[in-house]
């Protein structure tokens, strides 16, 4: 799960209620699946830019997050994934350009979504 958890990214992110509670159309499971190959760019192993696959699975999360309500439990879902792991929040943060996507909320998971 830790694996899974280093995205986002929540992900970046962005993000809880159960092991797979439906957001828009789109599960907090299915949208760490999604953005699983961000994991080694996010975690700072990997190379300076993230791979297409990790951008492919962003660009997928965010289109199918399409109401507020659930971006927002993305963003929970995600920051609940990513809790205690060793991620580069640098290389977060930079997802959203270097993916060419702008995320409907922050990717930052010390600011509340919800705010």
């Amino acid at each position: 799960m830790k694996m899974m958890s280093a995205l986002v990214f929540g992900l970046m992110v962005i993000v809880v209620n159960q092991a797979s509670p439906a957001y828009g159309h789109i599960t907090c499971r299915q949208a760490l699946m999604d953005l699983k190959p961000c994991e080694v760019y996010v975690k700072g192993s990997g190379p300076g830019t993230p791979p297409i696959s990790c951008c492919h699975g962003l660009k997928t999360v965010l289109t199918a997050a399409n109401t507020s309500e659930s971006q927002i439990k993305l963003s929970k879902c995600f920051k609940k994934a990513i809790a205690g792991m060793q991620l580069r929040l640098d290389r977060i943060m930079q997802l959203p350009h270097l993916c060419h996507v702008s995320p409907p909320v922050t990717l930052d998971p010390k600011i509340d979504s919800e705010s």
